[in-house]
């Protein structure tokens, strides 16, 4: 006799399942109240296991609750020869109300791994109240959109940022044929119309307005292992911790895989490239040993020696060094009298713990290039280059330099705007002109025209030239 649990929704059921020959009856069913609301499993919030494999939520529950008891007999239980009874979640339905958008969320995306599709959070609106929170959320199927958006998406970024379109962008709003010859994948997106539509009712509930269920492609359960954000279910914090325990002892991380698949008899949908990412995720944030320690005592030191001496690290949530900046002494001295124009460079190699080294230079009036400050670089967004910004004026006393020159990263427009706000903020001309070979090296004609174009692009002295030259360049 197997006696096995079932929540759906607001009503708990306890089955008793006997073997009768070579098939499986079930006898009867209970239904009993359960307190589930303290009751989690791993890191899903509201999310728990009765003990039989049978997941159930607790704060999720139908508007018009559950009708009849024989519902639960409706959810397809498949057993193998050991007895486990699988779950199968139920399928979205116009009504059904939940506490949060993350609750909606976390439901439709164990529905989808159920039938073997990602699921993206393709639009969002917020209140335009003071709290700004989400009133409204559509969730699609990961195959939406049309095979050319990337594409598309891409060169409507560079149009934007160039102020202008040509080769391997738009012309007249139409995506040119290199752009969309040069796509290296098959694309998955084929429009697929299945989607989940969901606001805040009048009960401060989110509820689903909006269900389409139906597929233009082909779906299968096991295919929900190719897709990252199920696997990485298996990536817990244990797993995790023999994965980096190992690899720092010197093992390979494929003999890693291959040793822990094996532990699982084959019960691992994780991959040796999910196992490389997380483990490289692990390093850039950690510095093995004491050297980041031994870091920080020379920076003391160094403190020490000369008050002028300036540097500053921030660390992650767990206590590891996440990004340092320093300048010396020397370098604060220069800035007063060579700090009116700037270049910041991140194009240097990282190092064997993943972080970008990141420097401030300018020019003094020999021509020679100086160090205005070093930083290394956890990560290449918005929130890190607004730290160390904020981090090296408040080293040289708030004096923001006039000019400023960088490569073409999305991740410092916003940062430049907020921290230096008067300064003029240009793109680094080599950074430009190293990508002609790279946007334009398939040209036919490229041997003919790329001296010219470099000639009137650095020969040029001021913008009408530069103008003149380039439309008889482009005739």
């Amino acid at each position: 006799m197997l006696v096995f649990c079932i929540s759906l929704y607001r009503s708990n059921y306890v089955g008793v399942l006997y073997l009768k020959g070579e098939l499986f009856v079930l006898e009867k069913i209970y239904i009993m109240e359960m307190e589930t609301e303290s009751i989690t499993r791993g890191s899903e919030v509201g999310v728990g296991d009765c003990g039989s494999g049978v997941k159930f939520r607790s704060n999720v529950h139908m508007e018009e609750g559950i009708e009849d008891v024989d519902d639960a007999g409706s959810c397809a239980l498949d057993m193998d020869v050991s007895n486990e009874i699988a779950v199968v979640v139920e399928e979205p339905k116009e009504g059904m109300v939940f506490q949060s958008w993350q609750d909606v969320e976390a439901y439709y995306k164990d529905y989808a791994e159920q039938m073997g599709f990602g699921v993206t959070r393709a639009q969002g609106v917020n209140s335009k109240m003071g709290d700004k929170k989400k009133i409204k959320v559509t969730w699609k199927c990961e195959c939406w959109g049309k095979p050319d958006m990337r594409a598309r998406r891409e060169a409507k970024k560079r149009a934007k940022a160039m102020g202008l379109g040509g080769s391997n962008g738009l012309i007249d709003g139409v995506v040119c044929e290199d752009e969309l010859s040069g796509m290296k994948r098959t694309s998955k997106k084929c429009e697929c119309q299945t989607r989940v539509y969901a606001k805040v009712n009048e009960d401060s509930l989110w509820e689903l307005k909006s269900v389409e269920l139906k597929h233009n492609h082909g779906i299968d359960p096991a295919n929900s292992k190719l897709v990252k954000e199920y696997r990485m279910k298996q990536m817990t914090s244990g797993f995790k911790k023999r994965l980096i325990d190992f690899y720092e002892q010197g093992v390979p991380i494929s003999q890693i895989h291959g040793f822990m698949a094996t532990e699982r008899k084959g019960n691992m949908t994780l991959t040796v490239k999910d196992s490389q990412h997380e483990v490289y995720k692990a390093r850039r944030l950690k510095m093995v040993g004491r050297n980041s320690v031994v870091m920080m005592e020379y920076f003391e030191k160094m403190q020490t020696e000369n008050q002028n001496f300036f540097h500053a690290q921030r660390l992650d949530e767990e206590g590891r060094l996440k990004d340092v900046l320093w300048v010396d002494a020397r370098s604060r001295v220069a800035f007063e009298d060579f700090g009116d124009a700037v270049c910041f460079d991140t194009t240097y190699l990282t190092n064997e713990y993943e972080l970008l080294f990141a420097n401030f230079v300018g020019v003094n009036h020999h021509g020679q290039s100086l160090l205005l400050g070093c930083a290394l670089v956890s990560h290449e967004d918005c929130d890190t280059f607004a730290w160390i910004f904020r981090q090296w004026l408040a080293c040289m006393n708030n004096r923001a330099p006039k000019a400023i020159l960088t490569d073409q990263a999305a991740a410092m427009r916003r940062p430049f705007a907020e921290v230096m706000s008067n300064t003029v903020h240009r793109w680094c001309i080599w950074h430009i002109m190293n990508k002609i070979p790279e946007k334009l090296g398939k040209c036919v004609r490229y041997q003919e025209f790329v001296n010219p174009l470099k000639e009137l692009v650095y020969e040029s002295f001021d913008p009408e030239e530069f103008q003149t030259r380039w439309a008889e360049f482009i005739a």
